[in-house]
């Protein structure tokens, strides 16, 4: 069953850092860097300098043109090889309201 992110949008939920960690050991999520193995990972505070991270796919129209929807993203880096990382937000943002973290 799919889980649906119902939140006030008058009251954003924010993710700390303690969040993210918390989120990617209930899921399982592994720490280890693809590349270089290693598990010490900086991220990227949102917003930073003004701008907030989102990932823009690119969906052809079938007429030479195409369309980009967004959605935030959190963004981490490793700090050994610069390996970046990135994890839709609304995940650990739903993740916090089924677990009353809000």
């Amino acid at each position: 069953m799919e889980t649906r992110l119902t939140t006030d949008r008058s009251r954003p939920v924010s993710i700390s850092d303690q969040d993210v960690v918390d989120f990617m050991e209930a899921r399982q999520v592994s720490s280890n860097c693809p590349c270089c193995g290693r598990t010490v990972w900086h991220r990227l505070k949102e917003p930073f300098y003004g701008v907030n991270y989102k990932i823009s796919p690119t969906i052809p129209d079938g007429y030479g043109g195409s369309q980009s929807n967004y959605f935030d993203v959190i963004v981490m880096y490793c700090m050994n090889c610069g390996f970046l990382r990135q994890h839709a937000s609304h995940m650990i943002k739903a993740w916090k309201v089924e677990n009353g973290r809000q």
